[in-house]
């Protein structure tokens, strides 16, 4: 009777094993699809932040060469040498263009599947672009000329050498 019992729960012990088993490999299962999942989203914000740091970077490359180009003339060409709201707009759009020409395919593309407003993106980057320009300007203009300390050179008194 008692190796009954003893193979009866034996297999009953069995039996629970080899479901605990099976339960932890599907946990197990879960546990790493959520990881890849993660990654793969990890993954997939980095490209997008690759991606506008390249249009960031050919949006301020086009604000200086329309700077350098047309900004100047188009001044000129008014009585206070100051841009009209018709230039501002033109310069725009022409921002917006030229970016958009040399921005790459594959960054162009994950960014609009990432459902970013392209045009506002260039317009903002480009005007915080010329403010950071104006604010540097400005500073230099302002600052005073650094002294040697400022900058981690020291000046020692002359030393005097002893005639002996």
């Amino acid at each position: 009777m008692v190796d009954v019992i003893l193979t009866e729960a034996v297999k009953v012990v069995c039996s629970l094993l080899l479901m605990l088993i099976g339960v932890l490999g599907t946990w197990l299962t879960s546990l790493i699809a959520k990881r890849q999942e993660q990654m793969g989203k990890q993954h997939e914000l980095e490209n997008i932040a690759l991606a506008m740091n390249e249009l960031i970077s050919m949006t301020q490359q086009t604000v200086g060469e329309l700077e350098q180009t047309m900004v100047e003339g188009m001044k000129a060409a008014t009585e206070d040498g100051k841009l009209t709201e018709q230039d501002i707009i033109s310069l725009g759009i022409m921002l917006y263009n030229i970016t958009c020409k040399k921005l790459s395919d594959p960054a162009k593309n994950l960014l609009i599947a990432a459902g970013v407003d392209l045009q506002a993106f260039i317009t903002s980057a480009g005007e915080d672009w010329i403010n950071s320009i104006r604010n540097r300007t400005v500073a230099v203009a302002e600052d005073p000329p650094v002294s040697t300390a400022a900058i981690g050179f020291e000046t020692y008194p002359a030393v005097e050498e002893d005639d002996e």
